[in-house]
């Protein structure tokens, strides 16, 4: 795995906090480890987005 090197900040409404926080509950899963996959999807939707430009 890569070294950790980044942090990013943002923020959130009250609301979308406590669905944040609570899908992360439900999942078992710490922010960290959703955050990273979410980045993750986007990141394979972005290439395919690429490949379907390159057609």
């Amino acid at each position: 795995m890569a070294k950790l090197t980044s942090t990013v900040t943002f923020r959130l409404t009250k609301e979308e906090k406590e669905i944040w926080l609570k899908y992360c509950e439900l999942e078992a899963r710490t922010q960290n480890d959703v955050f990273r996959e979410y980045l993750r999807s986007i990141k394979r939707k972005l290439s395919k987005k690429i490949k379907e430009m390159d057609n």
